[in-house]
């Protein structure tokens, strides 16, 4: 799997993804200002760990 690939799934599902998503789904995150802070923190974070392990999987193969 390339690099870009993995690049642009991250970026769809970066925080600055998420909004839109948010937007036209009302119903699937129900955010306070709190949560969704949580969120941006907590998906930044998560996701870039995620292209980490995944980049480390596909250079072992």
């Amino acid at each position: 799997m390339p690099a870009r690939i993995i690049k642009t799934r991250f970026k769809l599902l970066s925080p600055e993804g998420l909004e839109p998503f948010v937007l036209m789904n009302p119903g699937f995150f129900k955010l306070t200002a709190k949560t969704e802070e949580f969120l941006r923190m907590g998906f930044r974070h998560f996701f870039e760990k995620s292209v980490f392990f995944i980049k480390l999987a596909f250079s072992g193969l």
